[in-house]
């Protein structure tokens, strides 16, 4: 919802997105509480033609966000050929590019973003 001094004329969605660990599927976590709300609010079910490219990076040990979450979104968005991207990291918790794989984490954002011509 937009506030109302917001400038309208600026598009609110993103030319590109860059996820760590993200949330992806609301109903696992909401959907006994919220029911088809938790549906609506989640973003795998918002997947559409001509979404802004996207880079995910997960840790397979993810107890928080299961990583099969952006493995499913990778899916559904190639399916309406969208570009999608996602560099699973073995073995890596949530949060892992805070720990010990944040230059490599750095280095696959830096390579995202030079592939859209973005900065060289």
């Amino acid at each position: 919802m937009n506030d109302l001094q917001d400038d309208l004329s600026i598009s609110t969605i993103p030319n590109a997105l860059i996820l760590f660990n993200p949330v992806l599927d609301t109903w696992l976590y909401a959907g006994s509480r919220l029911g088809d709300l938790a549906n609506r609010l989640s973003p795998l079910q918002h997947i559409q033609p001509d979404m802004p490219p996207s880079l995910i990076m997960h840790g397979t040990s993810d107890a928080t966000v299961p990583h099969t979450q952006a493995v499913d979104f990778q899916k559904a968005m190639e399916e309406q050929e969208n570009r999608c991207e996602i560099k699973l990291y073995e073995g890596m918790p949530h949060g892992f590019f805070n720990q010990t794989k944040y230059d490599e984490t750095i280095e696959e954002t830096t390579l995202f973003l030079r592939s859209l011509n973005w900065i060289e």
